[in-house]
């Protein structure tokens, strides 16, 4: 497994942070059923008076104090969540220190899932995926950390996060190199030049257009 953490400077892009794993089948064996997630504990202004949601249509799931700010973590690429949850510390933490093993396989597969914290107390959130990685397979899953002052701020971050993340594309013939990251151009607006960052998994010849 490996982690990239990658934040932006642009006005509509500060208030997120994309989290990208880039997960590798080393093995001979399929790997079926892997579940992979992001758990936040916000403990937005008092960790004993959050709330929380979702919204499945930005596969989100977010926490919030009465009256913001909010916070949240978002799927962002193609594949669909296999939770979306708020999580009760003081039900599934504070009695044992952690969250059991058997815990975290269920809220990691949906078999636990509250989408809506209406009570105020102490809670976390949890957004997870399946994935399945044939042998010597490979795949990228990608969240969005976000903050917005009020639901609306926080929807429009993870837009933004969606608008500007690009997945990693399948090599094939017709595609020698995987696109990782296009980033924004800085300064933007410039005079008399400007600066394009990108990646790409490896060294070949790239139009921009």
């Amino acid at each position: 497994v490996e982690q990239r953490s990658l934040a932006f400077g642009a006005p509509d892009n500060d208030r997120f942070v994309v989290l990208q794993y880039h997960l590798a089948n080393q093995g001979a064996t399929n790997l079926t059923n892997l579940y992979a997630g992001v758990y936040c504990d916000f403990d937005i202004v008092s960790s004993g008076a959050n709330f929380g949601g979702t919204d499945p249509a930005r596969k989100l799931t977010y926490m919030y104090s009465n009256g913001g700010p909010y916070c949240g973590i978002a799927l962002l690429g193609g594949a669909s969540p296999a939770n979306l949850t708020l999580v009760n510390n003081t039900t599934y933490v504070f009695p044992t220190l952690a969250i059991t093993d058997a815990n975290k396989i269920a809220l990691l597969k949906g078999q636990i899932s509250v989408p809506t914290a209406g009570t105020a107390s102490d809670w976390s959130a949890l957004t997870s995926v399946r994935v399945n990685l044939p042998a010597g397979g490979e795949a990228t899953v990608a969240y969005a950390v976000a903050y917005g002052a009020t639901l609306a701020d926080l929807q429009a971050a993870i837009d933004a996060a969606n608008a500007l993340y690009t997945p990693v594309a399948a090599v094939g013939p017709d595609l020698p190199y995987r696109q990782l990251r296009l980033a924004p151009n800085q300064p933007n607006p410039f005079n008399p030049a400007t600066t394009i960052t990108y990646e790409l998994a490896r060294d070949g010849r790239a139009r921009l257009e």
